[in-house]
């Protein structure tokens, strides 16, 4: 599942899939975006790789971030 798919989902739908990946708190206090990365980081180490696409902006130092 790309990035850009879980990034345009609900909350709500994000919580039910956090849900079956087992990675909510016990709390249920999580953000939204830290369900998005939690729920992207699960599918990485499942498959072993992600895709996303967006604007690879790289700095004078070498680092490179993707806009997404």
């Amino acid at each position: 599942m790309e990035y850009s798919e879980i990034k345009s989902k609900s909350k709500e739908e994000l919580i039910k899939i956090a849900e079956e990946l087992n990675l909510l708190k016990n709390d249920n206090s999580q953000k939204k975006s830290e369900l998005i990365n939690s729920i992207y980081a699960s599918y990485a180490d499942k498959n072993g790789s992600n895709t996303t696409s967006g604007m690879l902006s790289i700095i004078n130092d070498g680092y490179g971030f993707i806009r997404t």
